[in-house]
């Protein structure tokens, strides 16, 4: 049963506490008042006003969702958009005073809020950008080139300067020394292309040490 009368006093005993900074009392009154007219949206955005001051901002924004579904309201408007950016909610706040702003458009408490809020908006830090794959280092270099020399049926491993040499000579020594059946056995058994490929790479080996020493002793002389 709407009991206007009785919600107006009820409303008015909370305006006197409000004004006496009691906001806990305004709060009991303003709750009375919308009791007893539940059509009436003022007592709400009176409680929701009440409730900033305690710093009771979900409280205050639930007031004036339901000031508002009773009808628009400019200070249910403005003090939701007071709520929202208590939480943190920029976006939601904007619209608030926007929409107060259609209606008032020379309101200067709502234009001083839009603007403080628009500075909110910009000031914001750019987010992060994506972080990039670490560039895998070439592999293509000396030694790549020396593997590349060798035979393709050679075994993977790189030798290099005196070992390399070393390791040619022994191989050819190693391949020469091997004995014979026979010729119709030698016929058969063929020795295989990695064996065969020991002598070659070792030739070569000879050819490059005898060249580079050859620059070195030209460029020694005076």
């Amino acid at each position: 049963m709407v009991d206007r009368a009785a919600s107006e006093r009820a409303r008015a005993e909370g305006n006197a506490a409000f004004r006496q900074g009691k906001w806990a009392l305004s709060i009991a009154h303003y709750t009375r008042a919308a009791a007893l007219d539940p059509t009436d949206g003022v007592p709400l955005t009176n409680r929701a006003q009440a409730r900033l001051k305690l710093e009771q901002y979900e409280d205050a924004e639930r007031d004036c969702d339901a000031a508002l579904r009773l009808g628009p309201a400019v200070k249910a408007s403005y003090r939701r958009a007071l709520a929202r950016r208590a939480r943190g909610d920029v976006a939601g706040a904007l619209a608030d005073i926007d929409d107060v702003l259609v209606h008032e458009p020379a309101n200067g408490a709502a234009l001083s809020e839009r603007a403080e809020l628009l500075a909110l908006t910009s000031s914001r830090p750019a987010p992060a950008p994506a972080p990039q794959a670490a560039a895998v280092p070439s592999s293509s270099g000396p030694r790549q080139a020396i593997d590349h020399a060798l035979p393709a049926t050679a075994p993977a491993q790189a030798v290099t300067g005196f070992a390399a040499l070393r390791q040619a000579r022994e191989g050819k020594k190693a391949f020469a020394g091997r004995p014979t059946a026979n010729a119709a056995h030698a016929a058969a058994a063929s020795p295989s292309t990695a064996t065969l490929a020991i002598p070659q790479a070792a030739a070569a080996v000879d050819s490059a040490v005898a060249a580079s020493t050859s620059i070195a002793a030209s460029e020694g002389g005076g």
